[in-house]
Formats: C-alpha cells, structure tokens, sequence
C-alpha cells in the first residue's frame, strides 16, 4: 500500500497541482492524506468538507505548523493502522505528478527491497533533485545521474518514497519549520546506511512560486525563516555553521541594500545571538 501524504497550505485542494496530478493519473491502491497548514478559515472549513465528502484523512491545526510537523505528524498517524512494509510519499502542494512516476513508484515499492526511493524533480528545465551535498553543506546540481555520489547523496522532499519501517531509525526534524528539512532526513539517511533508490524513469515537475518583487515585510519573514532553520541545520558540524553564517550574512547585506533598511542585517544578528546560546 502507497500513502501520499500532502501538506497543503492557503489554499483549496483543488487548487493544489500535487493533488490535481494525482488524481488525474488514476493512482491505484492508495491512499491520500491531507495535512492542512493552512491559517485562512475559509480554505480549513472549504478543505474539511472536501476530504469528508470523499473519505480521505484530514489533519490540521488552524495554523502553519511547518514542514517537518506536518510530516511527522501524518506519519504518527500512519503508524496507528499501516503495516511497517507500507510506504509514504512526501509531497508538497505545487507538484506535477507524471504517469511515468506512477508506474515506477508502484515497481519499485512491489519489489520491497528499499527503505527510499527518489524520483527526478525538475524547475525550469533543470534537474533540481537529486542532487549531491559538498563538504561545507552547499547543494551542487548534477548534469546527469552518474555524477551523483552515494556519500554524498540529497534529495528535496517532495515526490520521495519512504518506507514505513525506515521512520524506526530516522525523523523529520522539527527544530527546522520550513528549510533544509529535507538535506537534514537525507543526512540522517546517509548517517544509518538505510538503502536508497533513484527512480530514474520516475520525472516530476516542481512549480515554485514566485513574487519577483515582494514587499519588505514579505521578504523579511521570509527571511526570518530561512535564517533561524539555516543555523539550526549549519549545527550539523562546526564547517557547516562556519559557511552559512557567511552564506546568510550576505544575503542579509544583499536585501538590506536593496530595501534600504538595515532591518536584515539585526535580525541575522538577532538570530545568531539565539542560537548561539541555545
């Protein structure tokens, strides 16, 4: 049995590609679990009523709990029922699902040999994942397969396959609410050795949204995120901390130019004072 596991946030499902693409290639013996991040009321009451007309799980708790929460949380749930040899898929809500990575997720979980299987995820025409991790934390993009390095191994979150059993030794990591949730579990999945496959037939599409010029607010909360799990995830070991805190300096400089407000530069500031002493 396949669970796909949809974390939705400010807006109906229907409206959701993950969701739209699912449907539309006419998965078989599976099941779809909403975890709803969202804070608008209309969409939380609209997206209740959806999943009880059609008998699916809804999880939500009037708020945005973050990724790894929300992972969590349906596996929690999972667990109560599924049996240990079932697999959960991770998906946020503005993937295109092909049929060719359905055909392949159902072979390649019916041969129950791995704990986690990684489709081929594309952004504007680019093969965003997997991808390969360097030594001081930086993500660098491969031109083909044979270039990826198992040591060195990531993946983003969407679109992968874990199986069931493989949450006994590894967690999502809810001290990171939004980034690097997923080059953290692929570290803990290097870490324990667990086997992984790439579903190379298996092609998603990622459609990241984009405000190319969003406010200063916008931005700053954006970027208030983005630090706290950035020094959180760089605690990994000291070169990590060591190449985004210059990493994040930066691009705390960069916007506080831009917008003309020294407002990032103390809140890197701020959230570097935090975490230093946590």
């Amino acid at each position: 049995m396949i669970y796909y596991g949809i974390v939705i946030y400010n807006k109906k499902i229907t409206e959701s590609a993950s969701y739209n693409s699912l449907i539309y290639n006419g998965i078989e013996n599976t099941e779809i679990i909403i975890f709803d991040n969202s804070n608008n009321k209309q969409y939380i009451n609209e997206n209740k009523i959806f999943t009880f007309d059609r008998k699916m799980k809804y999880i939500g708790k009037g708020e945005n709990k973050g990724l790894s929460f929300a992972y969590n949380a349906m596996i929690e749930f999972l667990r109560q029922y599924a049996e240990s040899e079932d697999y959960f898929v991770t998906l946020d809500d503005d993937t295109t699902i092909t049929a060719e990575y359905v055909q392949e997720i159902q072979t390649a979980t019916r041969n129950n040999k791995f704990a986690v299987c990684i489709p081929i995820v594309i952004a504007n025409s680019m093969v965003l994942s997997p991808s390969n991790v360097c030594y001081f934390g930086k993500i660098r993009p491969i031109q083909n397969l044979n270039q990826l390095q198992t040591n060195r191994l990531t993946a983003i979150n969407t679109g992968v396959c874990y199986k069931l059993s493989c949450f006994d030794k590894v967690k999502f990591n809810e001290m990171l609410f939004l980034d690097c949730v997923d080059h953290c579990m692929f570290r803990d999945i290097r870490k324990n050795k667990l086997q992984v496959y790439i579903m190379d037939k298996a092609k998603i599409y990622q459609q990241y949204s984009r405000d190319d010029n969003p406010s200063c607010e916008r931005r700053l909360n954006r970027f208030k995120i983005t630090t706290k799990d950035v020094f959180n995830y760089s605690k990994i070991s000291p070169v990590y901390t060591i190449f985004f805190c210059i990493s994040e300096l930066r691009q705390a400089a960069i916007l506080s130019k831009k917008y003309g407000t020294m407002i990032f530069l103390k809140e890197y500031l701020n959230v570097w004072r935090i975490q230093k002493h946590q």
